[in-house]
């Protein structure tokens, strides 16, 4: 029904566009910023849903936290789905908080990995066709932008944005933030 997500409790997709069309509603300047897990699949894969389960939420817990630390009063998150996030918050407020959850997420990741893994920094596990491949240890990726007043009409304008910055910084080895 998009109320909230049932694993960690965020605001759905209903909740996440209604908060989106009230900023652009507001006149006021605001950022928007997309994560995304990279490699979660091959993690996923191999340790199970369970494990996977868990690292979604362990992000939603290190995004709250960077909001609680470094966020504005009536900053936003809602969880899409899957590994996949949402952030509303000041322009100014948007990197400070984006470069806290890069951090905390890589300083807490390998530990949701065994030993051998960690040693290694790589996943070994099959692709498509079936052959044997080196994954990388999980990342996160966001694509942020900055809606000035007028900007965007509407809400899905500033998403297909925040994707394709998004998709930007996917493509750069190691947690990436691509800010426009």
């Amino acid at each position: 029904d998009g109320e909230a997500s049932p694993l960690t409790g965020l605001p759905g997709n209903r909740l996440i566009q209604q908060a989106l069309e009230a900023r652009i509603r507001s006149g006021c300047k605001f950022a928007v910023c997309y994560a995304d897990l990279d490699d979660f699949k091959s993690y996923n894969d191999r340790y199970g849903f369970f494990a996977g389960s868990e690292v979604i939420k362990l992000t939603a817990q290190v995004i709250l936290e960077a909001l609680r630390m470094h966020g504005a009063e009536g900053d936003f998150v809602g969880h899409i789905g899957g590994d996949d996030f949402v952030i509303i918050t000041t322009a100014e407020k948007c990197s400070q908080i984006v470069e806290k959850i890069i951090f905390t997420f890589d300083s807490l990741i390998l530990n949701q990995y065994d030993e051998e893994t960690r040693k290694n920094r790589f996943l070994l596990g099959t692709d498509r066709s079936g052959a044997e491949v080196k994954f990388p240890i999980m990342t996160v990726s966001f694509g942020c932008v900055s809606a000035e007043p007028s900007r965007f009409k509407h809400y899905s304008q500033i998403t297909e944005r925040s994707k394709e910055l998004l998709m930007k910084a996917k493509a750069l080895p190691n947690s990436h933030a691509v800010y426009e």
